[in-house]
């Protein structure tokens, strides 16, 4: 079980909204942010405000047009709302937790020595502050939520995530594998990066559901 994030900061102010849930923060004129926020929060663990925070995500992407990554994210979140909060817990526990071949850790999958991690983290958290962010949280920075959050926040951080889309594909196709809807988030993310011409998504069966009308 994750604890909460604590605050990162960017140019603008605080942007650790994820943590301590979204309010106005989500509802950024930026339809990339608004995308990213909502993925972070979608991705991170389900904690005692997530119910809160769900419906500011419904009332975000309410606002925003409708278009393929909008309909992932309120396809996914009909499944989630459905959830008890027990069964939300569960659920992403044994996805992203019990599950060692599916994780939330974008550069964990590259062949590197510990050394080589270590210094590639480091180096993550330095491109971080090179762009105006102040990350003051426990999690690794290459924790997808956290990127996400980021990148919502910093726009010049969208590059350190568009450089991660590798990753990205690898864990939307696990997850579809799986059958989890959790694909749709990650596919949604690949839509809004190709969007902005950093990224192009690769549909999965799970991913494709979500652009039915």
């Amino acid at each position: 079980m994750k604890a909460p994030r604590q605050a990162a900061e960017g140019p603008a102010g605080d942007v650790g909204a994820a943590a301590r849930g979204l309010g106005a923060t989500i509802l950024a004129p930026d339809t990339t942010a608004v995308i990213l926020q909502a993925a972070s929060l979608l991705l991170d663990y389900p904690g005692q405000s997530c119910d809160e925070d769900l419906a500011v995500v419904q009332a975000a992407l309410a606002e925003l047009a409708h278009d393929s990554a909008r309909r992932r994210l309120e396809r996914f979140l009909e499944w989630w709302l459905d959830l008890s909060a027990a069964e939300r817990e569960r659920t992403y526990v044994a996805t992203f937790d019990l599950d060692r071949d599916v994780s939330l850790y974008l550069t964990e999958g590259k062949p590197r020595t510990s050394r080589e991690r270590g210094a590639a983290l480091l180096e993550l958290r330095q491109a971080y502050r090179r762009e105006g962010a102040v990350v003051a949280c426990d999690e690794l920075p290459d924790y997808a939520p956290l990127m996400l959050e980021v990148a919502a926040h910093v726009p010049p951080c969208r590059v350190l995530l568009a450089a991660e889309r590798p990753a990205l594909r690898d864990l939307a196709a696990k997850l579809d594998e799986r059958r989890s809807p959790f694909a749709l988030v990650v596919t949604a993310v690949l839509v809004v990066l190709k969007e902005a011409g950093d990224a192009r998504p690769e549909p999965s069966a799970a991913s494709r559901a979500g652009d039915r009308t």
